[in-house]
This record gives C-alpha cells, sequence and structure tokens, in this order.
C-alpha cells in the first residue's frame, strides 16, 4: 500500500475513533488497522507482514495525530 493510501486509511480510522469517543493514541489505531487487514484475509495473524504493516500504520498515525486537527466545514 503506498503512503498516500496509508495515510487516508489512517486518518479514516481516527475519525471513526473519534465518531466512538475512544481515547486514540497510535498503537490504537495500528492495532485497528492490522486487524481489518487480517480480517479481510490480507495477511495472516503471525506473519511478518503483518507486523510490517503494523509498524507503517503506527508510524503514520503518530504523524498524523501530532497535526492539528483542521475543522473544514467552518470555512
Amino acid at each position: 500500500m503506498d503512503d498516500l493510501a496509508i495515510r487516508r486509511r489512517v486518518a479514516g480510522t481516527i475519525e471513526q475513533c473519534r465518531a466512538f469517543d475512544m481515547e486514540i493514541d497510535a498503537r490504537t489505531v495500528a492495532e485497528i488497522m492490522t486487524d481489518e487487514d487480517t480480517v479481510a484475509e490480507k495477511y495472516e495473524l503471525l506473519s511478518a507482514e503483518r507486523a510490517a504493516a503494523f509498524v507503517e500504520y503506527e508510524k503514520a498515525a503518530r504523524r498524523a495525530l501530532r497535526r492539528p486537527k483542521v475543522n473544514r466545514r467552518s470555512a
């Protein structure tokens, strides 16, 4: 998955977590995303590919959570 696709998925997962009023951090976002991938049979449960995806998702989530949230509706 390319960087833009990962950033979009991370942003969507973060928004879903906020909609459910969950306390979110990068690890939680990465866990949700890798669990979704495993259910979709993209990765096996204990595979190296899943572990690598988790690391990439966690990095992207950490970057996304550091950025200030922009309210696009108020403009």
